[in-house]
């Protein structure tokens, strides 16, 4: 696996509340082990500095007894979604990048995170931007990037990032305006979007940009290789 010389953190949202899957996604079996721990142990090979962002969940100590040594953090603004997350995962985070994914994300692609991190130079975040197939049937375009992932504030897929401690400060100042749209976030950002041909390369289906909300979508797993 192509590994990034430049060290990160890794910190994992679990903080949300599966309505749409209705019970825990972090605990959905993948094989014999829970679904957030496929996720870190993916992680693993890029950073040495594991934290979960569990938010009113607890720390999941009885399932990160299988996981590589992973520190637990709590949301300093709760019900703030997502974005509370983020920050307290950058605020606890040890050095100055952070790969900042979705617990429910179970085909990450270490080569893809990796050169997402040799990307962030001086960039607050590196953030795909990929169309969906509708977005492209509706431009009409031959050329339009294809991709099975969401495709929603700009067609960026926040919660599959690099962000810079950097982002902090825009951070708080959101949480004072009560704006917690992450898609308004990027917005106040310098970011370095990933375009569909660049993910590409590293993930032909796009797959490590895709998560697991309904009970269809978690039962479909068992037709891929993870």
């Amino acid at each position: 696996m192509t590994q990034s010389a430049n060290p990160v953190s890794a910190v994992v949202l679990a903080g949300g509340q599966s309505r749409r899957m209705g019970r825990d996604k972090a605990l959905l079996r993948i094989g014999d082990q829970p679904l957030l721990v496929v996720v870190l142990k993916r992680l693993a090979f890029l950073s040495g500095d594991l934290i979960v962002a569990a938010g009113e969940r607890g720390c999941y100590a009885e399932v990160l007894r299988s996981a590589p040594p992973t520190r637990c953090v709590n949301d300093p603004f709760p019900h703030a979604g997502p974005l509370s997350g983020i920050y307290a995962g950058l605020q606890a985070a040890k050095h100055s990048h952070s790969i900042v994914v979705a617990c429910d994300m179970p085909y990450l692609n270490v080569a893809l995170l990796s050169w997402m991190i040799d990307q962030a130079g001086s960039y607050d975040a590196v953030v795909p931007q990929v169309m969906t197939k509708n977005d492209a049937m509706a431009n009409r375009s031959e050329e339009a990037p294809l991709a099975s992932g969401r495709a929603k504030d700009g067609g960026f897929h926040p919660l599959h990032a690099v962000y810079s401690k950097s982002c902090m400060a825009p951070m708080q100042a959101a949480f004072e305006r009560q704006e917690l749209r992450l898609g308004a976030l990027l917005a106040t950002l310098h970011v370095r979007p990933v375009t569909a041909a660049e993910v590409e390369i590293y993930d032909p289906h796009f797959l490590s940009l895709k998560n697991i909300n309904t009970p269809e979508e978690y039962a479909n797993l068992s037709r891929l290789d993870l």
